[in-house]
């Protein structure tokens, strides 16, 4: 069960992951998933909320158990740029997503949504 805003954005974020992860993904997994998003939706009558890039990121390197560094280095790109978009500061660009996309083995549509 989902308690907060927080929470729920996280879930709704991980949800997002799983539906665009390219090869398997556990069908219960994303299904409990799917069901506690549309139950706290439903009570707190909300509807989806924008994908922060922030947010995303972040999910991405916890669950890869990654560090800010290894990721930057993955993808040939400054360790200071991803900082700044974990704070918030930078947004993922089409260029960023697109090398994220094809690290994390994601569709580039997930990121295509939140550009």
């Amino acid at each position: 069960m989902i308690k907060s805003s927080t929470d729920y954005q996280k879930d709704f974020v991980e949800y997002e992951i799983l539906l665009h992860t390219l090869g398997g993904v556990n069908p219960k997994e994303l299904t409990n998933l799917e069901n506690r998003i549309q139950e706290y939706e439903s009570s707190m009558n909300i509807t989806p909320n924008q994908i922060s890039h922030s947010l995303l990121l972040n999910i991405l390197l916890e669950k890869s158990k990654m560090t800010q560094s290894g990721l930057a280095e993955a993808l040939d790109v400054s360790q200071p740029l991803i900082n700044r978009i974990l704070k918030g500061n930078v947004l993922i660009s089409k260029k960023l997503g697109k090398k994220l996309a094809k690290h994390f083995n994601l569709d580039i549509k997930l990121f295509e949504q939140i550009l």
